[in-house]
């Protein structure tokens, strides 16, 4: 039987060879649930990513079935924008996951820097649209989309073009338990406070649309180098996301500022229903080059949000090609106060003004007669 006690420390695996496979090269960081190493896969000699449970965890009710959940979720998600798993295990009490190991910066570094290139913060948010796509295409709820756990990772192809990897499933709900037992904290308030949907913070039934949540804060703040709704105190700032609609992104296009806010409702119902309907609407926003507001527009187009039935469906397999803002609801902003008008008409106009106040003026002088 092993005890915390007997599971070893995280000093003591370096050298270790996991599970017969993975020798422990070095720790490089912890976190959370988990540490993380740099391990070389035996046999092909391939540098790996080794995340081990924490000693002091191993026995906490119901942090080894949330471990076993994280692989399970992230081995379920196939997609070039998810980080790849190879293998779960279990060495002597020790539970380990064996992952790519990617080398890069994540995204909350970058953000520190300040905001992104409009046009770099669209190509890495399609990236991590993609990757929530398939999540829920098989049924993966992440639950903790943040910058934290987005890693812009390069892999020496020569463009120069970062690939996104999507981390940490370890909050990930599984719509289907793969048999596993019951989800207890499927419900509960788990998550990061700061990048969590409305519902979610309440401890409400969640489903793919709070990843959607997330999504709109997330890209907010890499186009603006802020959050949507900034504020020290965590219940205040929630407060804000119930009463108050996100702040508009005035410097871009009327359609990105409309995805923006279509994400971000703090009704679940009118948001889009998963990130595929979301991947469809940047894909569209890319292809057309329209990013930023155009300063000598005569008019402010807003798209309006798309139906429930057109949102339907991209869920019922309709394709790809189904718009989540369809093309037809384009409006044109209301009129200014003083309409501009051509030579003519001002012209007609002053015409109008002066027979006007020659009226007015003979009216007076006949009053002053009159008196006399």
């Amino acid at each position: 039987m092993t005890t915390a006690e007997t599971i070893p420390s995280a000093e003591s695996l370096i050298g270790r060879r996991l599970g017969g496979r993975y020798l422990m090269r070095s720790l490089l960081g912890v976190g959370g649930m988990g540490q993380v190493y740099r391990a070389t896969q035996a046999g092909i000699e391939r540098e790996v990513a080794v995340k081990v449970l924490r000693p002091e965890l191993a026995h906490h009710p119901g942090i080894p079935e949330r471990f076993l959940r994280e692989a399970r979720a992230a081995a379920l998600v196939q997609h070039p924008n998810a980080i790849t798993v190879l293998e779960f295990g279990e060495d002597s009490g020790v539970l380990f996951l064996a992952m790519e190991l990617l080398y890069g910066e994540p995204l909350i570094r970058r953000l520190r820097r300040g905001p992104l290139d409009a046009a770099v913060a669209l190509d890495l948010f399609e990236q991590v649209a993609a990757a929530l796509a398939a999540a829920h295409d098989v049924g993966v709820i992440h639950r903790d989309l943040k910058p934290e756990n987005i890693f812009l990772a390069r892999f020496g192809s020569g463009d120069g073009r970062e690939v996104v990897k999507v981390l940490d499933f370890g909050l990930a709900k599984l719509l289907e338990p793969l048999g596993e037992g019951p989800q207890t904290d499927a419900n509960q308030r788990i998550g990061t406070p700061r990048y969590m949907a409305p519902e979610q913070a309440y401890g409400i039934d969640v489903d793919a649309r709070c990843d959607v949540y997330a999504l709109g804060l997330l890209l907010f703040e890499m186009l603006t180098g802020r959050p949507a709704f900034d504020d020290a105190n965590e219940m205040a700032a929630l407060s804000k996301r119930l009463r108050a609609p996100a702040p508009k992104l005035n410097r871009f296009s009327g359609r990105l500022d409309e995805l923006v806010q279509s994400m971000l409702r703090s009704d679940k119902n009118l948001r889009p229903s998963n990130a595929g309907a979301v991947l469809n609407v940047v894909r569209a926003l890319r292809s057309d080059g329209k990013i930023y507001r155009s300063d000598d527009s005569p008019l402010e187009i807003r798209v309006m949000p798309a139906p429930l039935r057109e949102v339907a469906a991209v869920d019922a397999g309709a394709g790809d090609d189904v718009p989540l803002l369809p093309s037809s609801a384009v409006i044109p902003a209301p009129p200014t106060p003083w309409p501009v008008l051509p030579l003519g008409g001002l012209v007609r106009w002053l015409v109008v003004l002066l027979f006007v106040l020659t009226v007015f003026l003979g009216g007076v002088l006949l009053g002053v007669g009159a008196r006399r």
